[in-house]
């Protein structure tokens, strides 16, 4: 009987979309003996190749970097999908993930640093490394509320946690401003996807506005970062200081 992979991550139309694509693969990959380690690697080299396409700053090779990119992001899925299939996890491939997100998988890693230089290149924008700053402090703030773990027990400390998503979902349903800050919540989550459609379809703009299509997404991505990793800590703030005026 065949495993059935287990949908984990967003639950939005986009998540659909690609699981519908690297379920398959994964299924494929698993017949012919391909490791999830393998996928990883190969995702990220692929990475690689996409910046050295985006850093060269010119139409095509942009365009040809964000459908790299998608394919990288579809890669993302399998090698997790491939790994609960084979139901073997590996520490090494854990290792080799959390590494390849956080060196070169974000819009605030040197994906976006290759992305910026090549549109720099190209325009001799100054104002460019000021929205790259952006990007990448945005992406480290949240990462530090969200996703790394602090010497806590308390559940709002470690959102990451299954357990206490599900426990900050609740607590926040009720919340005008959880329900405002879900677009930049998905806009910060889908900032890859996001490079990818503003890549591809930079042709269609370029001849009248130049790298604009490009340069509004980039902008539009680091305030969804910052505006995610704000809300996130206005709300552990305002969770502990509710919290601390039960305890009196």
């Amino acid at each position: 009987m065949q495993k059935r992979i287990k949908l984990i991550k967003y639950g939005d139309v986009m998540d659909y979309t690609l699981r519908s694509i690297s379920g398959p693969l994964a299924y494929a990959f698993q017949r012919v003996g391909i490791s999830p380690n393998t996928v990883t690697l190969v995702r990220s080299c692929l990475m690689l190749v996409v910046m050295c396409l985006f850093a060269q700053g010119r139409v095509m090779t942009i365009v040809w970097g964000g459908i790299l990119l998608q394919v990288c992001d579809i890669l993302d899925y399998v090698d997790g999908d491939l790994a609960r299939l084979i139901d073997r996890p590996s520490k090494l491939g854990e290792w080799m993930e959390y590494v390849e997100n956080n060196f070169q998988g974000t819009t605030g890693s040197l994906l976006g640093f290759s992305l910026i230089l090549g549109i720099f290149n190209a325009t001799l924008n100054v104002q460019l490394w000021v929205l790259l700053f952006f990007l990448v402090f945005g992406v480290h703030m949240k990462k530090s509320l969200i996703v790394t773990s602090v010497k806590s027990d308390h559940w709002v400390f470690n959102i990451l946690e299954r357990s206490s998503f599900d426990q900050f979902q609740n607590t926040m349903e009720t919340s005008l401003v959880y329900r405002i800050g879900r677009l930049f919540v998905w806009i910060s989550t889908r900032d890859i996807n996001l490079i990818f459609l503003a890549s591809v379809f930079l042709p269609l703009s370029f001849a009248s506005h130049g790298f604009l299509l490009l340069n509004s997404t980039l902008l539009l991505i680091a305030i969804a970062h910052n505006a995610t990793w704000l809300g996130i800590a206005f709300f552990q703030l305002r969770h502990l200081c509710l919290s601390s005026g039960k305890a009196h």
